[in-house]
C-alpha cells in the first residue's frame, strides 16, 4: 500500500459538533433573514386587507345579485308552468295561452323570452323586444336535433331543471341560458309540452356592468373553468361563451389554467384571493361560485389593479431580490462546507468499497482531515488497512473474490459437486533445498508458485493451498463452470510453455509434474468455528495427487510431464490430442485406470470441446 499521511504530524482540527453548530447558526441566521422578508410581505398584506375585504363583499353581493336574478327566472318559470298546465287543462286556446305567456314576460324584466312547445315541438315564444310591445312568434322545432335533445331531457325530469347554454342561429354571438318545466295534465296525465325561460348572456353582460363600481375594475361571469357567459365589455364579436385564451382582455386571459390537470379554482372553497401578474400589474381576483343554474357550475368574479391603490411592485421586486441574494449565500456556504466534509468520507467510501473487492494492491491510506472524528475514522482505516494487508497474504484473493461474488443465501456451505482437480509437484526440490539457504529456498518457491498461480488464475482456477513445493488447484467452484476440464488442461499446457527451457529446471535438474483427474467432490466451507477453509475433500483429491506420483515414472528431470485421467479427458472432448499410456496402477488403489499423457504444445480451444479461455 501507497501511503500520503504522517501518522507523527499534528494538524489543527476542529470538532464535529462545533462545524455543525455553526452551521446551524448559519441556517438559523438564513432563516431569520427569511422570516424577516415575510414579515415585510405581511406588513404588505395587512395593508391591502381593507381592500381585500371590500372585494369580498363587493364579489358577495355581486353573487347573492345574480343568484336572485338567475333564481327569479327559476321561479317564474316554475309558476308559469302551472298556469300554462292549468290553462291546457281548460282547453284554453293559442290567444288565451299567448295572453298567458305575455303577462308572465312582463312581470319578469330579467327573461328573454318564454316558449311554450307541445309534444311535437310545435308551439309559441313570447321574447322581449328593446322598445314596444312583446313578440309573438310561432315555432317549429320539430326537425331541430338540439330541441329534441332538450325535450328528452326534460321527460326524464320530475321537474324544471337548466339546461345547456344554446347559440341562436339568427344571433350566434350570444349564449341563452334555459329553464326547462316539463307540463303535467293533472286530470288526464298525458304530457302537453314544456315551458322555457329564456336569459340571454348580452343582457347578462349588462347587468353586470350596471352593479360594477370602484376599485372593481371588472365583473365576469364564467362557465364552468375556462369559458366566458358574461363580460361587461363582450359585444358578440369572439362567439357564444369564448374561452377564456382567447379573450381580449389580458386580466381574463390570466385565468388560464396553467395545466390541464390543475384548475384555477381548485384552491377556491369559499373564495379564495389570488394575485396574478398581468402586464406589470399585479391584480386581485375573488371568484365564487354559483351551482345549480346550469350543468356546470356557474362562477362569478371580480378583479382589482393593486396599483390603483397605490400598492406597487417595485418593493416586492426589491425584498425578492434581496431574499434570491441570502439563499445564494447560503447555497455557496452550504456547498463549500458539504465538499469540504464529503470529500473526506467520500474517500473512506472508496477505500471500504477496494477492501470490499479485495483490491489492496495500488490503495492509497485515507487522507488526513481537519475535523477531529474524520480524522480518528481516517486513523483507524489504516490500521484496519495494514491488518487486512497482513492476512491478505494467507488468503488467496481470487478465491474470495469469487466467494464476495456469490450471494451467501445461495451457496451452501458444502456440497458434492463435479469438478477437476490439479495436483503438480517439483520433482527433485527437497534434494535441492539441502544445498540452499533458506533465503534462496524461499524466493525459488515464490517464483515458481507465482507462475503457476498465474496459470491457474488465467482460466479461472481456484488455488486450494501450497504443499511445500506442490500446488493443489481445482475448477469449477466457487463459480460453476461447465468447461472446467478443458480449463485445467490449457492451465497445464501454459504451465508447460511457462517451464520450457527453464532454467529453474535445466540448471537445477529439476521435473515439473502435473496430475488431473476430473470428479465428484465435497466442495465448501470444511473446519470449525475457529477457523474454517474452502477446500475439496474426496477420493478425486487423491487420484489427482497419485497421477502426480505416476508422473515421477513417467518421464526424468528437466522436464514437465502432465497425466490425465480418462474422466478429464472425456469431460474435456480430448481424446484425439493426448497419448494413451492404458491402465495404470497407482499407489493405495486395488483397480487400475486409464491414464494419458498431455504431449508439450499448445492446442486450439476448439480441440479441447470447451469455451475460449475467460478470466471470471
Amino acid at each position: 500500500m501507497k501511503g500520503n499521511v504522517n501518522p507523527t504530524r499534528r494538524h489543527y482540527r476542529i470538532g464535529l459538533g462545533p462545524l455543525l453548530t455553526g452551521g446551524s447558526v448559519l441556517f438559523v441566521s438564513a432563516v431569520t433573514v427569511i422570516m424577516v422578508l415575510f414579515a415585510l410581505v405581511s406588513a404588505r398584506e395587512a395593508a391591502i386587507e381593507p381592500l381585500r375585504q371590500g372585494t369580498r363583499l363587493f364579489v358577495d353581493a355581486l353573487a347573492a345579485r345574480i343568484r336572485d336574478h338567475l333564481q327569479t327566472a327559476q321561479n317564474q318559470g316554475d309558476f308559469i308552468s302551472g298556469v300554462v298546465a292549468r290553462d291546457l287543462a281548460e282547453g284554453a286556446g293559442a290567444a288565451q295561452l299567448t295572453g298567458t305567456l305575455t303577462a308572465s314576460l312582463a312581470a319578469a324584466p330579467q327573461v328573454a323570452s318564454i316558449v311554450y312547445l307541445r309534444p311535437d315541438l310545435t308551439g309559441l315564444e313570447v321574447s322581449r323586444e328593446p322598445s314596444g310591445p312583446a313578440r309573438v312568434q310561432i315555432l317549429d322545432l320539430s326537425g331541430n336535433v338540439e330541441a329534441h335533445r332538450h325535450a328528452r331531457e326534460v321527460r326524464e325530469q320530475e321537474g324544471g331543471s337548466w339546461g345547456q347554454p344554446i347559440t341562436l342561429a339568427s344571433n350566434p354571438g350570444l349564449a341563452v341560458l334555459n329553464y326547462r318545466v316539463p307540463l303535467r295534465d293533472p286530470h288526464r296525465g298525458a304530457e302537453p309540452g314544456m315551458i322555457v325561460v329564456t336569459l340571454r348572456s348580452d343582457r347578462l353582460s349588462r347587468f353586470m356592468r350596471e352593479l360594477a363600481a370602484p376599485p372593481v375594475r371588472a365583473a365576469f361571469i364564467l362557465y364552468g373553468s375556462d369559458r366566458v357567459l358574461a363580460y361587461p365589455g363582450f359585444d358578440g364579436s369572439m362567439g357564444s361563451m369564448p374561452k377564456l385564451a382567447e379573450m381580449r382582455d389580458p386580466a381574463l386571459r390570466a385565468l388560464v389554467r396553467p395545466s390541464p390537470d390543475e384548475s384555477f379554482f381548485s384552491e377556491r372553497v369559499d373564495g379564495t384571493l389570488t394575485l396574478r401578474q398581468v402586464d406589470g400589474r399585479q391584480l386581485l381576483y375573488l371568484l365564487r361560485d354559483l351551482p345549480g343554474f346550469a350543468p356546470e357550475t356557474l362562477w362569478v368574479g371580480a378583479y382589482v389593479d393593486l396599483n390603483d391603490v397605490g400598492v406597487g411592485a417595485d418593493r416586492f421586486y426589491m425584498i425578492a431580490m434581496v431574499g434570491l441574494s441570502i439563499v445564494v449565500a447560503a447555497a455557496v456556504m452550504a456547498a463549500l462546507l458539504a465538499r469540504r466534509l464529503t470529500s473526506s468520507i467520500r474517500n473512506l467510501a472508496d477505500i471500504a468499497a477496494a477492501i470490499g473487492r479485495v483490491e489492496l494492491d495500488e490503495l492509497r491510506l485515507p487522507r488526513a482531515s481537519r475535523v477531529r472524528e474524520l480524522d480518528e475514522l481516517a486513523r483507524a482505516f489504516t490500521l484496519s488497512l495494514r491488518t487486512i494487508d497482513a492476512f491478505a497474504t494467507y488468503v488467496p484473493r481470487q478465491l474470495v473474490r469469487q466467494l464476495l461474488a456469490i450471494d451467501p443465501a445461495d451457496r451452501p456451505p458444502s456440497e458434492q459437486r463435479e469438478l477437476t482437480v490439479m495436483f503438480t509437484d517439483l520433482s527433485g526440490f527437497s534434494r535441492l533445498a539441502e544445498h540452499l539457504s533458506a533465503e534462496a529456498t524461499a524466493r525459488l518457491l515464490n517464483d515458481h508458485f507465482r507462475r503457476l498461480t498465474a496459470c491457474i488464475v488465467a482460466e479461472g482456477g481456484t488455488v486450494d493451498k501450497f504443499l511445500g513445493d506442490a500446488v493443489m488447484a481445482f475448477w469449477g467452484a466457487p463459480e460453476r463452470q461447465a468447461n472446467h476440464a478443458a480449463r485445467a488442461i490449457r492451465a497445464a499446457l501454459a504451465m508447460q510453455e511457462a517451464y520450457q527451457d527453464d532454467p529453474l529446471l535445466r540448471d537445477h535438474g529439476l521435473g515439473l509434474r502435473i496430475g488431473l483427474h476430473t470428479g465428484t467432490v465435497l466442495v465448501g466451507d470444511i473446519g470449525t468455528a475457529e477457523r474454517l477453509n474452502y477446500t475439496i475433500v474426496g477420493d478425486a483429491v487423491n487420484v489427482a495427487a497419485r497421477l502426480v506420483d505416476l508422473g515421477h515414472q513417467a518421464g526424468g528431470g528437466r522436464e514437465v510431464v502432465v497425466l490425465l485421467s480418462e474422466t478429464t479427458v472425456h469431460a474435456a472432448g480430448a481424446e484425439a490430442i493426448v497419448e494413451d499410456l492404458g491402465d495404470q496402477r497407482m499407489r493405495g488403489r486395488f483397480r487400475a485406470q486409464r491414464v494419458y499423457r498431455l504431449p508439450r504444445r499448445l492446442l486450439p480451444d476448439a480441440e479441447l470441446g470447451g469455451s475460449p479461455t475467460s478470466h471470471p
